[in-house]
C-alpha cells in the first residue's frame, strides 16, 4: 500500500504525500475468466452503506491481457 498504492494516488491527486488507511484484512473476490458472475452488475459502493471517500483498488495476482 505504501510502495505502490499511495504514490498512485499522491500523483493522481497532484500532492505530495497522501496518508492511507486501510483494512487489515481486505475481502477478496475471486473471479474465474468468461463467466457471467465475473462482471457483475454496475454499482456504486455508497450504495451498500461504504463511505464515498473509500478507494478500491484492482490488485490482480495472474495475467489478465493476452
Amino acid at each position: 500500500m505504501d510502495e505502490v498504492v499511495a504514490p498512485f494516488v499522491s500523483s493522481a491527486l497532484n500532492m505530495d504525500h497522501v496518508e492511507l488507511v486501510y483494512q487489515r484484512k481486505p475481502p477478496l473476490r475471486v473471479h474465474l475468466p468468461g463467466t457471467q458472475k465475473s462482471l457483475g452488475a454496475r454499482h456504486v459502493d455508497y450504495s451498500y452503506g461504504r463511505q464515498p471517500t473509500e478507494l478500491n483498488v484492482w490488485l490482480p495476482f495472474t495475467p489478465v491481457f493476452g
